[in-house]
């Protein structure tokens, strides 16, 4: 891997990629903590049961939130084209975001109003996850602003104050004994933090000090209006709507043809699992807008390649152990965070682990269609992925319950990202060293997947884990796939002074 090319892949103005992606991944693991504090003590305070109706509620809320905060990655694509622009159109960014917002709310509130009268289940729990609708758009749109002007440490600040604020005020109320109100009352207390943090962060450092960081591609030429911004949000929201989709429609069916405890067993499956996805989408963050201005480029073409094969090493690289990681010890991860109780998620665990690696590989590969414009083929992709997991999902639970559940997810994830990269591959004539890939793949197998055979009772599997991921860091700098002076020039385009200290 090229790490000095890593240093260079960065814009005119904002933080270099390389360090963004150190901020983005350190408040990636800042939500990856709280949430897993969140969910054990969900898990262990509620009982399976509750749990499992806590994190329906909170799938289907995720999934309706989506449209809401479309505007966010559009934002990212305004400000990387015409910066200059930005600072005069940010008004009807926000009054496009507030009518998202009052359009999928009242809709949402009456539904609530319904099911809390007709559902004993249920009640009012409904009503109170939606009431995130009125807040969590406008954080989303404030963290694809500073995303766009590439202020990545005051994104991940904002990121970091969210994750912080949901654990404490969700452990809070849940224990004052507020129960599964108290959880989704945290939830919305955590946007409303983190839209002020947005909020204070954005008006302290951008507008016109912001628009003049960058050059303006499109020269002030093009018309934006409060319509367009609406129907271009509501594009951007596809993506995130279906791969959504495709996360949780296994859970939404359990939940329909199994219920009970087996819908909790599988929220926690689903919840280590998804390590991977969320914790290594900090990638797509930092390279996102860096993808979005080579296009916009007329001469970037050689510049979106190297943007490419860069991010395609690191999934491989990184993403790939850390997903075999999750399945080889899916069992013991569930019994350490969840209890015996939940032991039955084992096995699901270990598929899921999978199908987290290849959604993210399927995610950004989708979002390179979009940055270059290619909206039609990736619209038509998400489509065919989602009507693919509609069919195969149910087919697998009937057959294998849970783990057919998990099963299916994995190949639909496997098959969306096969079929994104050929796309991209036939469109764009951007593609990955497979030699490279394929030597990552082996030497990743070869470190993680004798743990399988190993007794790895208790806390054993963690140093275990360790040793493998180390022999496998060792081996790709053996064989030459990642050099040492690769690794040095990482080190400088993430700590500027690292320089300074290696010449001494």
């Amino acid at each position: 891997m090229d790490a000095e090319q890593v240093g260079r892949m960065e814009s005119s103005g904002g933080e270099p990629v390389a360090r963004g992606m150190a901020f983005l991944l350190l408040s990636q693991a800042v939500f990856l903590v709280c949430g897993y504090f969140i969910h054990v003590y969900l898990a262990r305070s509620l009982g399976p049961r509750d749990y499992g109706i806590f994190g329906f509620i909170i799938a289907l809320l995720t999934w309706m939130e989506i449209p809401v905060y479309g505007s966010s990655n559009l934002a990212v694509k305004y400000i990387q084209a015409w910066p200059d622009r930005f600072p005069t159109w940010s008004s009807l960014f926000f009054r496009a975001q507030c009518l998202i917002t009052v359009a999928f709310f009242f809709p949402l509130a009456v539904f609530s109003v319904v099911i809390g009268l007709k559902s004993e289940k249920y009640g009012f729990l409904f009503l109170l996850a939606f009431l995130d609708l009125l807040f969590v758009g406008f954080y989303q749109l404030y963290l694809g602003c500073l995303n766009g002007f590439r202020l990545y440490a005051r994104q991940a600040t904002a990121s970091i104050a969210y994750s912080l604020s949901k654990a404490g005020g969700i452990s809070v109320l849940v224990y004052l004994g507020w129960r599964i109100r108290g959880a989704l009352l945290g939830n919305v207390f955590s946007s409303i933090v983190g839209l002020l943090m947005g909020y204070l962060l954005f008006k302290t450092r951008c507008g016109s000090q912001c628009g003049s960081s960058l050059p303006g591609y499109g020269e002030g030429q093009e018309r934006v209006s409060l319509t367009r911004l609406i129907r271009e949000s509501l594009l951007f929201a596809l993506v995130p709507l279906m791969v959504n989709f495709v996360l949780n429609l296994d859970l939404w069916i359990i939940n329909f043809l199994r219920g009970g405890s087996e819908v909790g067993y599988y929220v926690s499956a689903g919840t280590l699992a998804r390590t991977v996805f969320f914790l290594f989408s900090a990638t797509f963050m930092a390279t996102f807008p860096a993808i979005v201005s080579s296009f916009r480029l007329g001469v970037a073409s050689e510049r979106t390649r190297r943007l490419f094969s860069l991010s395609g090493d690191f999934f491989l690289a990184v993403t790939l152990p850390c997903a075999l990681a999750v399945s080889v010890n899916g069992r013991q991860l569930v019994a350490l965070f969840f209890g015996k109780d939940y032991l039955q998620a084992g096995p699901i665990t270990s598929i899921l682990g999978m199908a987290m690696a290849f959604l993210t590989v399927y995610v950004f590969l989708v979002y390179v269609l979009y940055a270059a414009g290619r909206y039609s083929k990736a619209v038509r992709m998400l489509v065919c992925t989602a009507c693919l997991d509609m069919v195969s999902v149910p087919l697998l639970v009937l057959a294998w319950g849970l783990q057919g559940a998990a099963l299916a997810t994995t190949t639909v994830t496997f098959a969306g990202s096969l079929l994104a990269y050929l796309a991209i591959k036939r469109n764009l004539a951007l593609s990955w060293g497979w030699r490279r890939i394929g030597m990552m793949f082996m030497l990743c197998c070869l470190c993680f997947l004798p743990l399988l055979f190993i007794p790895r009772e208790g806390v054993l599997f963690a140093p275990l884990s360790l040793i493998a991921f180390l022999v496998y860091g060792l081996s790709l700098v053996k064989t030459g796939i990642i050099r040492k002076v690769d690794l040095r020039m990482a080190m400088r385009s993430i700590i500027p002074e690292w320089q300074n200290k290696s010449s001494n």
